[in-house]
């Protein structure tokens, strides 16, 4: 189209979750068979590639807050 910026390409950067099998998180679940909901569960989330600085991602359960 004329008049459309064309799209510039940029790679993605994720995240996983310390909530899964993280050796610095000693509550986090180690197998599959301890995740009871896994459809609340986030595993990967996408981060912005400017302020990722470790590639994990620390959510606080509603429980913590």
């Amino acid at each position: 189209m004329a008049g459309t910026p064309a799209a510039i390409p940029h790679h993605r950067s994720y995240a996983m979750s310390v909530g899964v099998n993280c050796a610095v998180v000693p509550q986090s679940v180690k197998r599959i068979a301890e995740i009871q909901k896994p459809s609340d569960v986030i595993i990967f989330l996408e981060e912005n590639p400017v302020s990722i600085d470790n590639g994990a991602a620390g959510i606080r359960p509603l429980s913590a807050l």
